[in-house]
């Protein structure tokens, strides 16, 4: 008697009639991007770094699309240059003296690019602040990529809020 598996038939049939089941996309890298996409925004996060630790709302906020607006975690948005300026402006003055980005990945085309990757946000000292993640969703304005959305979060727990 002849014994025969139905599992390599299943997988045939499987990636013949779903061929969206049968096989990965390729998540876009940044060589598909735009040509040139990938390193003007690595020189865009260098300097948003850089005019941080230098105390430089203004120039931060100038790395944002003219309607630009931050997304940060238990706050409400804060749009345009104006309010982008005074958001990093309160967070200077809290005592956040660097932020350190590690981008993740990118994807997107010419028009539009989604950057993830992480923070670091550092005292004066140099000493973690805090750690987390971020999402930024990249325009082109004119020919430049200028930061449209800007989300984060902390990788620390929430705070306890509940009454006892």
């Amino acid at each position: 008697m002849i014994r025969f598996s139905l599992l390599p038939l299943s997988v045939i049939l499987t990636s013949l009639f779903f061929p969206g089941c049968a096989t990965q996309q390729t998540p876009q890298t940044p060589s598909s991007l735009a040509p040139g996409a990938a390193r003007a925004i690595k020189a865009a996060n260098k300097k948003f770094s850089y005019y941080y630790a230098n105390k430089d709302a203004a120039n931060v906020a100038s790395l944002y699309a003219k309607d630009g607006g931050i997304l940060p975690p238990n706050m409400p948005k804060f749009e345009g240059k104006q309010a982008i300026q005074g958001f990093f402006n309160a967070m200077m003055g809290a005592g956040i003296a660097g932020v350190e980005l590690t981008t993740s990945d990118l994807a997107g085309d010419a028009s539009w690019i989604s950057e993830s990757g992480a923070y670091t946000l550092k005292s004066a000292s140099g000493n973690a602040i805090d750690q987390g993640k971020y999402l930024v969703v990249w325009k082109n304005e004119d020919g430049t990529w200028k930061m449209y959305r800007d989300i984060f979060n902390s990788n620390k727990p929430a705070p306890n809020t509940s009454k006892k």
